[in-house]
Parts: structure tokens; sequence; C-alpha cells
């Protein structure tokens, strides 16, 4: 009985760094290089008479993995949208990612800001920070998601 109360200990001691280790999402922790990615659901994929639907969703396919973002460490990011640069500041809360354009093309706030592109952007992040995906996409859609390089 006496040699059960070490080990028992030990094994909890060893529990408790395994939960600390995963611990919670931070900014240190998300920061870094994102690509766009477009996710097609089977369900909703083109069929092969629906030509227009094929187009559609490889247009789709080919803008999403045109869009990079970089969230650094110092609260700030970076995106390419549609082939223009975006600047602004992020935070964390939770695991909802929220992005502040402060810059659009190289701008300030008067010269590139309009009401549309100058709207925070939510972001859920998923499988441990490795997938940032927008909250208001709706079901039976093409998903887009940035995913960690």
């Amino acid at each position: 009985m006496a040699r059960m109360v070490p080990r028992f200990m030990v094994m909890l001691a060893v529990a408790a760094m395994l939960v600390g280790c995963q611990g919670g999402l931070t900014q240190a922790n998300l920061a870094g290089k994102y690509k766009g990615e477009m996710v097609v659901a089977e369900s909703s994929k083109a069929d092969e008479n629906n030509p227009a639907k094929a187009l559609a969703d490889s247009f789709g396919q080919g803008m999403a993995s045109s869009m990079t973002l970089e969230l650094k460490a110092d609260g700030t990011f970076s995106m390419t949208a549609l082939f223009l640069p975006v600047e602004g500041k992020w935070t964390l809360e939770g695991d909802k990612v929220t992005l502040k354009p402060e810059k659009v093309t190289g701008m300030g706030d008067n010269a590139s800001l309009t009401t549309d592109s100058n709207q925070p952007m939510t972001l859920k992040a998923t499988d441990g920070g490795k997938l940032l995906e927008p909250l208001d996409q709706k079901a039976n859609e093409p998903q887009f998601r940035f995913k960690r390089e």
C-alpha cells in the first residue's frame, strides 16, 4: 500500500502536465502564416451534367488558394485578399479570432477603407489553431477557411 501512494502521485503529476501542455489558445501559439482554401462537401460538388457549377467551384478554389493570412505575435496581421494587401490588428477571445482592418492596398483609413472593407472579420480557431474558419458560413455551400502553413 505504501508503494501505491507514490505511484498514484506520479501518475497524477503526469496527467496534470499533459492537461497543462494542451492548454488553451493564445495569441502566441496562433501567430503564424495561413493559406486560404475552399472545401467543397461531396454532397454539393458539381456533377458532370453541370459544367457551370464545376466552373464556379474551380474558380472559388482558385480564389481561396490565392488568399494568405499572417497573424503576428504583436497583435497585428497582414492578409492578401483578392490580390489586395490588407493590414490591421487582431484579437483572440476564447476560440474567436477577430481581424480589424486598418489599411487596404497600403493606404490609410480614409483613402482606402470603405464601409464594407473596414468591417471586422471573426474566425473560429479549430483543430488546435491549425484552422481558422469564418463564423458566418452557410451550410450546404463550399466552406472557406485558412489553414496553417
